[in-house]
């Protein structure tokens, strides 16, 4: 009887060991970390071989690394200068293969998981497709307007349609730039760049920046040497026909890169939407000009074309100050707001402070720091943290990377 009593004690958890396991199945809630367990199950890798194999970059992977080592779910070994991860025992690969296994049948079948939630990893891929049909359609959009708008602008003569032209040909340079530019952050994240590549989107918003400013000198300039010059404008019906076409090209390609730029978040395809419809007010302003025109009044050629130029103007610096913001690491206010409510809700919390969100790109980086209870026990700190970060994760999908402070009385517990 005594040892059918033991027997049975044996098979009651204890509370470490029921906190131990929540915190491996909350650890391998994240699609990342899911991700690296399943390409360890064919062997130990290193982690830029991880960061390929997962489309991440290597500081990720070394960061989700770290929440496993933790876990004791991964250990590693040197060979040379290089780590090789691999799984610490049969156990984690066993049931993560059977739920991967469940997974591949639950999609054969057609049944949709549910709670199912698409992963940052497969977001990204499919908002950069969507960012590079929407670049490369209206990039053939703004070249088939731009090169009618010049053609009947050199038979006419009307330098205001001149400007406009030269400016939309200059979009579709700048387009093509924000395409490599969405190419570009694809790459795998190096040693000389850590942090991957999401910042060569931003960059590409400099180059729209620096067109924008070259259409506004080249609009004032023209528009200057056709009113000292006094050059008449010809075929007046051409030149109005080539500017509706351009007013009616640009506001579609305008609404199309915004309504794509706003879903998949990103600045340098808004910024471009922008110089699209400040294109649409420039053929409208050529189209101003040819009617003072035709009604006996020349002048008002090269007047619509200064008209131009500060309405240019007046989108470079909105354009300017966007793209500065991006790379100067402006904190981003709503998300910040909204990474604080969720991690205050996690039971546990009692403060949050200096919460911090960077963009890189089209994913945002969150910083936070949170107060715990006093003589709260490390293992109890590090789960919470682990809480926070999942909230923040799973309610903001825009988030690529959390990090999250924990303290007690101002001393700091754990860092996740």
């Amino acid at each position: 009887m005594q040892r059918l009593h033991r027997r049975r004690n044996a098979n009651v958890l204890t509370d470490a060991q029921v906190l131990v396991a929540s915190g491996t199945f909350q650890v391998l809630s994240d699609p990342t970390r899911l991700r690296i367990i399943h390409e360890l199950l064919s062997g130990p890798k290193s982690v830029g071989a991880l960061a390929i194999a997962c489309d991440v970059s290597a500081s990720a992977v070394s960061h989700q690394l770290q929440r496993l080592r933790d876990l004791r779910l991964v250990s590693f070994t040197r060979k040379g200068n290089t780590l090789l991860y691999e799984l610490t025992d049969d156990h984690v690969g066993s049931f993560c293969r059977e739920a991967l296994y469940h997974a591949v049948a639950v999609s054969d079948s057609g049944v949709v998981a549910p709670y199912g939630r698409e992963s940052a990893h497969d977001r990204d891929r499919r908002h950069r497709a969507r960012a590079m049909r929407a670049i490369v359609t209206s990039s053939a959009g703004l070249t088939v307007t731009s090169l009618l708008e010049l053609a009947v602008a050199l038979l006419s003569g009307s330098v205001a349609l001149l400007a406009d032209a030269l400016h939309n040909l200059g979009d579709v340079f700048t387009t093509v730039g924000i395409y490599f530019g969405f190419r570009m952050s694809r790459r795998v994240a190096t040693t000389r760049f850590p942090y991957g590549y999401g910042r060569s989107e931003d960059l590409a918003g400099v180059v729209v920046v620096a067109a924008i400013w070259i259409s506004a000198g080249v609009a004032f300039y023209q528009s200057y040497e056709k009113l000292v010059s006094g050059t008449p404008t010809t075929d007046l019906t051409l030149g109005m026909a080539a500017a509706v076409t351009g007013i009616v090209g640009n506001q579609i390609v305008a609404r199309y890169k915004s309504r794509v730029g706003r879903e998949i978040n990103s600045a340098p395809l808004i910024v471009d939407a922008k110089h699209s419809l400040l294109d649409s007010a420039a053929s409208a302003g050529a189209l101003v000009g040819l009617v003072g025109v035709a009604l006996g009044f020349p002048q008002a050629d090269p007047i619509a074309g200064f008209a131009i130029g500060l309405l240019i103007v007046h989108i470079g610096i909105d354009a300017t100050r966007d793209v500065a913001d991006r790379l100067m690491d402006a904190n981003d206010i709503d998300v910040t707001k909204a990474a604080e409510r969720l991690a205050i809700a996690v039971p546990g919390v009692e403060a949050v402070g200096d919460v911090r969100a960077r963009w890189l790109g089209r994913e945002v980086e969150v910083r936070l720091a949170i107060t715990l209870a006093p003589h709260l026990a490390l293992s109890d700190a590090s789960a919470i943290c682990s809480q926070v970060e999942r909230r923040v994760r799973s309610d903001l999908p825009e988030v690529r990377d959390v990090v999250v402070l924990c303290r007690s009385r101002g001393t700091a517990i754990a860092l996740v």
